[in-house]
């Protein structure tokens, strides 16, 4: 299978999809005019309130650009996308299919999650398009959604290196932080601003006249555009509702105050006259037949997509085929709002049926969240525990993103549904543990030992020991959190009672356990070094038994730090040098591990005075001991080497 189709197929195609816009548009050659200036920029920021056009101006300029033009790579943002690895996987998905493959390896490191620095895949990346003849354009719609600093800080860094193969159109609807000011002084930008899109008197009455065959006077026509603000949406709503009414001056004159309450105003006018199916569907992100069909229990979604979209009621097409559409977004808002007023108690049925529809379809995060609108607080508990268990497998846990996002899945769960299933708070424990209050922690591992250490399935001998396992890793993961309070005694007591909990075969957990004792024998009042090493290598035995090799690096150098504090500074240098060979023969080029043992090596080289060695082995390195919360060691070695007496006299 080629490997490019086998990631498009794990992200959702629609957001690629260039939308296609209904209905007739007014001529805007001002605006398509200025678009054309943009392909001679690294950026063009189109940032302007919703409802102003943006999408639509970007949509139907891209799609009627001539053949020798860029060839336009289009993604629809989303709150998920702020996970950097997600983003820039869809980044290089639109790329990769407008024939760009030279970056589907790239995009099989951003898959598997290699901790390949996303800085040095963007510079792979800027290589790759400098050789390519074509020329690319990247548009980023509903950027406004992005709010995680790393996606920001890479984009800016490919922005300082864009090759001139390659030009990006952000669309959003607030200034993102980005280096705009410096961008504006080297002249490396275009903006297209609310004043800019803000529809003129000319395109309001040709609005009227030609999209909406309504014939208004001159001043009306003024007055609209003034009182709008050339609003868009704003107009759209207007033109719904007019041939509603028989005198449309006299509707004009009532519709006062500021441009929120006349889209109050129009909106209700216009929501009373849609049938009442298409309320059971404003719930919902993005709409198919089969999805809208579960919602409302019935047939005939896609008949119902083709009469709004000839009607032009605020449905966007998202796909050439006519499969999937969406709501604009302030339509839906004013759906939800008159479902929420006719009938309160049947949105949290509709959610329910888009969760188990979701569910079906293998999209985990949108059936959790419609679980949780729904309060289905057992279903909910359920699929958060069927996401959260293949994260645990994971060197590095998840994403900082999808951390918050789990932990505001669980502090939304009932305390009885979640403290009924220990296995999900031992697993909530483990994942989310940087990002929740140490007394929740506690009390999900309070609960679990305590439900745990009472259930006697003794006729079961699988159920016994998936019953030990777990009751071992709560006791391990308490013991590790110990290990701040320095109370050593405690910390091993609990391990070794975990420790003979677990299954000879969850070697795993076994090292991770004896790690821990390690630590207990070397950094609290213990203080036994000689042990602690002992002990060690005893988890590097384990770990080497698994065959993993993100595992076992983890612990070589977990133990090597050990081995410096007991002085033990060949031994730290050898088993540095073995974790360090031994990520170059895994099939992952860069491990975020192995990073750790860079510094330690470094700082063995430091300590007997090897200078030139050490800066040289972090120059080397550095760049796999960048990913994400590991560059703090880099900065340790450097200000070692700074601030030591040799190393002034070796830089003067």
């Amino acid at each position: 299978m080629n490997p490019s189709v086998s990631l498009e197929n794990q992200l959702l195609v629609t957001k690629f999809y260039v939308p296609v816009t209904s209905g007739a548009l007014i001529s805007r050659p001002r605006l398509t005019s200025l678009l054309d200036e943009s392909l001679k920029y690294p950026l063009t920021l189109v940032s302007a309130p919703a409802g102003f056009g943006k999408t639509t101006l970007l949509a139907s300029w891209s799609q009627s650009l001539p053949a020798s033009s860029p060839r336009v790579a289009w993604v629809s943002l989303e709150e998920e996308d702020n996970d950097p690895w997600l983003f820039w996987m869809c980044v290089l998905t639109a790329l990769n299919r407008q024939q760009l493959e030279c970056l589907t390896p790239l995009l099989m490191q951003l898959q598997s999650r290699q901790s390949l620095s996303l800085t040095i895949l963007l510079g792979e990346v800027v290589n790759l398009l400098a050789k390519q003849a074509d020329h690319f354009l990247v548009i980023l719609d509903d950027y406004q959604v992005i709010t995680e600093q790393q996606v920001h800080s890479t984009l800016s860094y490919l922005l300082n290196h864009l090759p001139p193969q390659l030009r990006i159109i952000l669309s959003t609807r607030t200034d993102p932080p980005l280096s705009l000011p410096q961008m504006r002084g080297w002249g490396q930008i275009l903006e297209v601003r609310t004043n800019q899109l803000r529809c003129t008197v000319e395109e309001t009455l040709a609005f009227f006249k030609e999209i909406t065959d309504i014939q208004l006077p001159d001043e009306t026509i003024q007055e609209i555009t003034a009182r709008t603000e050339g609003w868009l949406v704003g107009l759209q709503l207007l033109g719904l509702s007019l041939p509603a009414h028989t005198d449309s001056l006299t509707l004009l004159k009532e519709v006062r105050g500021d441009q929120r309450y006349i889209l109050d105003y129009l909106t209700e006018v216009v929501l009373q006259q849609q049938p009442q199916e298409i309320q059971a569907t404003c719930i919902l992100e993005q709409l198919t037949a089969s999805l809208c069909d579960t919602v409302m229990e019935q047939s005939g979604s896609q008949q119902m997509f083709q009469r709004l979209e000839q009607a032009n009621l605020f449905v966007v097409s998202l796909d050439n085929k006519r499969q999937w559409y969406r709501y604009h977004a302030l339509f839906a808002q004013a759906l939800c709002y008159r479902l929420e007023q006719l009938k309160p108690h049947q949105a949290s049925l509709l959610h329910l049926r888009a969760s188990r529809w979701y569910a079906q379809h293998n999209q985990t995060t949108e059936a959790i969240a419609h679980a949780l609108h729904a309060k289905e607080w057992s279903w909910a508990a359920d699929l958060i525990q069927q996401k959260l268990l293949p994260l645990m497998s994971y060197t590095w846990g998840a994403s900082k993103h999808e951390l918050i996002t789990i932990k505001e899945w669980l502090v939304q769960l009932p305390a009885d549904v979640m403290y009924s299933r220990p296995q999900l708070c031992l697993a909530s424990a483990l994942l989310v543990r940087q990002v929740v209050s140490d007394s929740l922690l506690k009390d999900w591992l309070d609960v679990a030992e305590a439900m745990l250490s009472t259930q006697t399935d003794e006729n079961d001998p699988s159920t016994i020991k998936i019953r030990k396992d777990l009751l071992g890793g709560v006791l391990t993961l308490r013991a590790g959190l110990k290990l701040y309070e320095g109370d050593g005694q405690v910390v091993l007591v609990v391990c070794q009672r975990s420790f003979a909990l677990f299954s000879p075969g969850n070697l795993v957990a076994r090292a991770n356990n004896l790690i821990i004792q390690a630590r207990g024998y070397a950094f609290t009042s213990v203080n036994d070094a000689v042990t602690a090493v002992e002990t060690g290598l005893q988890a590097i035995a384990l770990s080497q038994s698994t065959g993993q090799s993100s595992l076992i690096i983890f612990t070589m150098a977990a133990i090597a730090s050990l081995m410096r504090g007991a002085g033990q500074l060949h031994h730290v240098y050898r088993l540095t040098q073995q974790a360090i060979e031994l990520n170059k023969q895994s099939r992952d080029p860069i491990l975020p591990e192995v990073s750790r043992a860079i510094a330690l090596q470094a700082l063995a080289l430091c300590e007997w005075n090897k200078l030139d060695e050490a800066l040289a082995l972090v120059q080397e390195r550095s760049r796999l001991a960048l990913p994400t919360g590991r560059i703090a060691f880099v900065a340790y070695i450097y200000r070692l080497w700074v601030c030591s007496p040799v190393a002034h006299c070796f830089i003067l």
